[in-house]
């Protein structure tokens, strides 16, 4: 079984165990399946690893990515809830939960972290948005690097849950974040708190980072870029301001006040 190690003052890493580090080249050889887009051969070897390894994180989490593509939308949760849950029982009664850091430059630790993302985002599509948010918050915790883009999530959802003092929390923990979802979600927040001198400041920095980004926020109609595919965003660029409005425009918009602010900004 895998056990947890200790290797700084706060920080611990994942020690695989021994049927995990024996498949661990038949584990790759089923992953260079997937991506030959050879899914079935895939599939079955990962549930054969699986068979003869009942632990192995990172086998259950890669067969639930294959649930999701297939669309069996319970199955893609049950499996990365059972991963989770074989990760979780291996966690000491020392470490402290919300001080002690898995960091994602462990690769060991890489597996556990991939899983509980993806729980995440399972309980989002069935409508679990609290909790769903709780774990990203642990997985911020656990990795403050966020090496998984979680942050930019986290952001989007504590809007639609209306929670704009969580947004500024996330946002002051990565000061120089130049992502719409920070750089933009700071100014609409302090909007919402009525915190408006502070709101137009940091909207001149937004403006001045990502003017693509407001530009799009301010048209009346909505263009997809032919650049924009799927899984890539160009840093500062059209696809990247498209994709913006597209996740987070509608909290602009019915925001009293927020798009006329930024008006102002464009001039």
């Amino acid at each position: 079984m895998s056990i947890l190690e200790k290797v700084g003052e706060n920080e611990w890493r994942f020690i695989e165990s021994g049927c995990v580090r024996d498949l661990m080249e038949e584990f790759h050889e089923a992953l260079d399946c997937l991506d030959r887009a050879e899914f079935q051969l895939g599939e079955k070897m990962l549930r054969s690893i699986i068979d003869r390894c009942p632990e192995h994180v990172d086998a259950i989490h890669h067969l639930a990515l294959i649930s999701e593509d297939e669309g069996r939308d319970l199955e893609y949760h049950l499996f990365e809830k059972e991963a989770v849950d074989i990760a979780l029982k291996n966690f000491p009664k020392e470490f402290r939960l919300g001080e002690d850091l898995l960091e994602w430059g462990w690769l060991e630790n890489r597996p556990f972290l991939r899983a509980y993302h993806g729980l995440g985002l399972t309980l989002l599509k069935r409508g679990s948005v609290k909790e769903a948010l709780n774990i990203f918050l642990n997985v911020l915790s656990f990795n403050p690097n966020d090496n998984q883009g979680i942050r930019d999530v986290a952001i989007e959802y504590f809007f639609e849950l209306d929670e704009p003092e969580n947004v500024l929390s996330i946002c002051d923990k990565y000061p120089g974040d130049i992502t719409p979802q920070l750089l933009y979600g700071r100014p609409l927040a302090l909007i919402q708190l009525d915190r408006l001198p502070e709101a137009k400041e940091s909207i001149k920095e937004a403006v001045a980072e990502l003017p693509f980004v407001v530009k799009e926020l301010l048209k009346k109609r909505h263009v997809r870029p032919k650049s924009l595919m799927d899984g890539y965003v160009t840093s500062g660029g059209k696809d990247e301001a498209y994709f913006y409005w597209e996740t987070s425009g509608s909290f602009w918009e019915n925001t009293t006040g927020a798009l006329d602010l930024l008006k102002k900004y464009l001039r």
